[in-house]
């Protein structure tokens, strides 16, 4: 564990020289600084799509080594009441984006060929919701908006 702490220390080091980069978008395999190809534009998909239903971003702590862990297992959740009104087929979407194992990643082929993508559009207005979580949580985190 003590090992895995301190590579989390070194690697938010370097992201933290990126200026431009934003932490809540790397992906696992970047953070455990193994090759990556189109994958980790996939991931970047899932985690934008993420936000852009609920107003937040799905990974998130005030401790970078802590958001890292968050980031390399993977560990997201769809709380209520934020995404009550989100279909399952759009949280699948993003689970299937967001697969840690880049093996079990969508490609972007198949993310395309996904139903969400290709199915009919909910009637749902989320836009009330959604600006009101991304004012409020944007606010609050390194994010400007």
């Amino acid at each position: 564990m003590e090992m895995v702490q301190c590579a989390q220390h070194a690697r938010m080091e370097m992201v933290q020289c990126a200026q431009h980069a934003r932490m809540e978008m790397y992906t696992p395999e970047v953070l455990a600084q193994k090759p990556y190809g189109k994958a980790v534009d996939v991931w970047s998909i899932g985690v934008i799509a993420y936000i852009l239903l609920c107003g937040y971003p799905p990974f998130y702590d005030e401790n970078d080594c802590n958001l890292f862990a968050q980031i390399i297992k993977g560990d997201f959740e769809f709380d209520s009441p934020y995404w009550d009104d989100i279909s399952d087929l759009a949280k699948d979407f993003i689970s299937h984006l967001m697969c840690v194992d880049v093996t079990k990643r969508l490609t972007c082929k198949q993310a395309l060929a996904h139903s969400w993508i290709c199915g009919n559009a909910s009637t749902k207005n989320i836009h009330d919701s959604v600006s009101a979580q991304l004012k409020k949580n944007f606010a609050k985190s390194r994010w400007k908006v």
